[in-house]
């Protein structure tokens, strides 16, 4: 667990084989083909300065691969139904570019969830990740290399962003969304203690 002013963030070692994956990611944006769980518009409809223009569309083998990994690791941390994942996407930023700062928060939902990073490389100068939070309205940025085949756990309400890819290539991540089930909201609601695991990533209500 890593301290984030009152909220943390954890990182995961993956057991998949991340060049196939970093290939796979970069076949889809640049050789679409049919997929079953599409939540991302292809990014030549999309506006350059639009966050959703770094995202594309898993293949289902993709999409599977990571959704059994992250479902086996969250089961590990909060057991067995208490987690849904409910989106993965591939990330890529070119050259020079970078995201604006947002969160993943779904607002259809009553309850913070988590969200997720995945990273199949890492390059130097790429740029990482920067999370955001707030202390005594002050605003504090907490930068994050990424590790080749780490993952990133963290709050779906976290703000954060990449800043600019000094590297010269694609700099490319997988992202995800994770929703709480009403199973967890339960346990939840009778854990006076606050003894488990999603308080440190959401913080006590």
């Amino acid at each position: 667990m890593n301290l984030l002013n009152g909220l943390f963030f954890s990182r995961h070692k993956l057991d998949i084989d991340h060049d196939k994956i970093l290939q796979e990611v970069k076949d889809s944006r640049y050789i679409p083909k049919e997929s079953t769980h599409n939540s991302r518009p292809h990014y030549k409809d999309t506006h350059p300065h639009h966050v959703f223009y770094e995202d594309t569309n898993l293949y289902d083998e993709t999409y599977l691969t990571l959704k059994k990994a992250v479902t086996n690791l969250i089961t590990g941390i909060f057991g067995e139904g208490m987690l849904e994942q409910i989106e993965i996407w591939g990330h890529i930023i070119p050259s020079m570019d970078q995201t604006t700062v947002h969160a993943h928060r779904d607002v259809l939902n009553d309850a913070p969830g988590l969200s997720w990073a995945y990273y199949p490389h890492s390059l130097d100068n790429s740029g990482g990740i920067t999370f955001i939070t707030n202390v005594n309205g002050f605003d504090h940025n907490t930068p994050v290399e990424p590790v080749k085949g780490e993952l990133l756990l963290f709050s779906n309400t976290l703000l954060h962003f990449t800043p600019r890819n000094d590297s010269g290539e694609e700099r490319i991540s997988i992202s995800g969304n994770i929703k709480i089930t009403d199973k967890l909201k339960d346990e939840l609601y009778k854990d006076m203690d606050y003894k488990n695991p999603y308080w440190f990533y959401n913080g006590r209500c």
